[in-house]
């Protein structure tokens, strides 16, 4: 195709997406549809028409569009319906995760608010009884702190009002609608349980406090019934004997937090076998339990004395 009739082809196109529908008097040529769901999927293509007119390169280039897509994907979802004796209803009420103030996950999707209530509580408790919460994930090379949350969302109707709120300078704000179209109820913080991996296991295989506790801590043998604990950089050793449990944290600040825990937990258990010597910082000591870590575990200086686990 010559750049000519390129250049007609994509201008007619262009003219073919300019059509302005008026979204007050559209009527979608179906039977037997919720109206106001093909409206919104009218705007929504408008709207991305007018970007791709801006743009002008192809759909999946758009950055822009990932937002639309967002909703568009939300509105079809919103689409199913329940039947509820022999009655077609639609789900209004749904439970999410948050992470940063964005979403994470959906927990589910409700009819009626009461069901939806009783998850969102449920969740609550479910924090509570976290032991040790994450604050912090890791990426390639850095760690980000993060901040999870818990929201009960209504699916927008005229006269919902969305919830004024105060932002940290205490300025006074409309909050947003959540993924296009729903207006949220009520929201909460919400604790999910740090994470650790442990030497000896599948890198795979995540370790929370309730399983080091289950797991790792009563370990020990015959011939070496006492362990020693202690802490060294990001990671918590468990030494009985010629063996040797090891569990990895992202910073030494987390390493610290769970060998502070798993103090708690062996004086309050009466676990006698179990000496907690601390934190390991003089020069000499640190040097001795790197060579009988190396020993031990085949690793080499440089990971050994490794003070995070971000790369």
């Amino acid at each position: 195709m010559s750049s000519k009739h390129r250049k007609q082809v994509t201008e007619l196109n262009r003219t073919k997406r300019s059509r302005v529908v008026d979204l007050n008097t559209y009527e979608p040529k179906t039977n037997g549809t919720n109206r106001a769901l093909f409206v919104e999927l009218k705007r929504i293509e408008m709207e991305t028409f007018q970007i791709m007119d801006r743009h002008n390169v192809p759909l999946e280039e758009q950055g822009e569009l990932n937002y639309m897509y967002k909703r568009l994907r939300d509105v079809m979802n919103h689409s199913k319906v329940t039947k509820v004796n022999g009655t077609r209803k639609k789900n209004k009420y749904r439970v999410i995760i948050t992470v940063n103030g964005r979403r994470k996950s959906v927990v589910n999707d409700w009819i009626n608010l009461e069901p939806a209530t009783k998850r969102f509580n449920e969740l609550l408790d479910e924090g509570q009884a976290v032991h040790l919460p994450k604050i912090e994930i890791s990426k390639s090379d850095y760690s980000i702190e993060v901040k999870y949350g818990v929201s009960l969302l209504k699916w927008y109707e005229p006269g919902d009002v969305r919830r004024y709120r105060r932002d940290d300078m205490g300025k006074i704000y409309q909050e947003d609608f959540v993924d296009g179209s729903w207006v949220v109820l009520d929201t909460a913080d919400y604790f999910i349980e740090e994470t650790f991996t442990a030497y000896g296991y599948p890198i795979h295989k995540k370790f929370n406090v309730s399983d080091i506790i289950r797991e790792i801590l009563p370990k020990h043998t015959d011939k070496f019934p006492m362990k020693q604990m202690y802490l060294l950089n990001h990671r918590v050793y468990l030494e009985y004997g010629h063996k040797m449990d090891i569990i990895t944290a992202i910073t030494p600040e987390t390493a610290l937090k769970l060998y502070n825990k798993l103090s708690e937990v062996v004086a309050n258990a009466g676990m006698n076998n179990i000496y907690c010597a601390g934190h390991i910082t003089d020069y000499g000591l640190v040097g001795a339990k790197y060579k009988e870590i190396m020993r031990v575990t085949g690793w080499n200086k440089r990971k050994v004395s490794r003070t995070t686990n971000i790369r």
